[in-house]
């Protein structure tokens, strides 16, 4: 069946149809679909792709103002999920699951943190909680913020609340 993307502006509402090769949104002609009515649009702003894998994908293409993935800044490329929305300045983007069959719709939704493709295969892992890609990105964040002792996680110790010594 189709992907259908949808973009929305506040002038103009668009329909466009992902095929396999990658689809390039941005405000110049050149561009796959040019949407000159948002300022913060970048010539070549960003391109929405299909992987071999079948998910759908967002890359930012180095814009000048940047693209968000459910209102956080995007800062690799993505898997794009029907619950997803991407936006810049004004401009919204989304999966339209209107004309996808039920497997479609399955691979491209969010599902316990996992799409239906990734339960039996666990090469792409987003956290349920943070939405992380990668569980990594969340230890790292997590060691940054929290040490681990034997008693269990306490704050580190550039957080600590210091407590005035009662031996003096």
């Amino acid at each position: 069946m189709a992907i259908i993307i949808q973009i929305k502006t506040k002038t103009e509402s668009y329909s466009v149809e992902l095929k396999n090769d990658p689809l390039i949104i941005g405000r110049s002609s050149s561009a796959d679909v040019s949407v000159t009515s948002e300022n913060l649009l970048s010539r070549q702003h960003l391109e929405i792709f299909r992987h071999k894998s079948g998910h759908i994908f967002i890359r930012d293409l180095g814009s000048k103002n940047g693209t968000k993935l459910n209102f956080e800044m995007l800062l690799q490329e993505s898997i794009f999920y029907i619950e997803d929305i991407i936006s810049v300045g004004q401009m919204q983007i989304t999966l339209d699951q209107s004309q996808m069959d039920e497997n479609e719709i399955k691979r491209h939704t969010r599902s316990n943190g996992k799409t239906q493709d990734e339960k039996s295969n666990t090469s792409i892992v987003r956290d349920t909680y943070s939405d992380f890609g990668d569980r990594r990105m969340v230890s790292k964040s997590l060691e940054s913020n929290f040490s681990l002792e034997t008693k269990g996680l306490k704050l580190n110790s550039a957080l600590k609340k210091k407590t005035p010594n009662k031996n003096k």
